[in-house]
């Protein structure tokens, strides 16, 4: 606890802090998270559309790389060189927006337990922060923008 100058007293041990992604399936996540919740990937469940995913990128690129860019290397070395590049950038960027936060605003459960979450959310969000005791209402300017919840 907080002596009377906000220090905290020896004796009591320090709230122990979670990380989101470490409580994320306590309370009902299905995501999963890689290197130390740096990187998120949807349920099991999404390993078929992400096998479709990399099937409908991959295979109509090994095909024109098997039977079509030793062809165009004789017209000029640069088409197959660029394709190779923009395959390149296309898994690049695929992983980043496969694999990256997409901004989930975690259950209400979960901003509960996590100390801070409901600042970072309501920071992040650009709406003000919501307690579980009691409902607001919208202001007048907030009306006036279209709000109605």
């Amino acid at each position: 606890m907080l002596d009377a100058d906000n220090n905290m007293d020896p004796g009591v041990p320090a709230p122990s802090t979670f990380r989101v992604y470490e409580v994320w399936r306590n309370f009902g996540g299905r995501n999963r998270f890689f290197c130390g919740g740096r990187c998120i990937a949807g349920p099991s469940i999404d390993l078929h559309f992400q096998l479709c995913a990399w099937g409908s990128m991959l295979v109509p690129s090994l095909f024109y790389l098997i039977f079509c860019a030793r062809y165009l290397w004789h017209v000029s070395p640069w088409m197959p060189v660029l394709t190779c590049i923009m395959l390149a950038s296309t898994v690049v960027l695929w992983l980043l927006t496969a694999c990256t936060d997409p901004g989930i605003i975690p259950r209400a459960a979960l901003q509960a337990e996590v100390p801070q979450i409901r600042e970072d959310v309501a920071r992040v969000t650009g709406c003000r922060r919501i307690d579980d005791t009691a409902v607001e209402s919208i202001t007048p300017a907030e009306e006036d923008e279209g709000f109605r919840f």
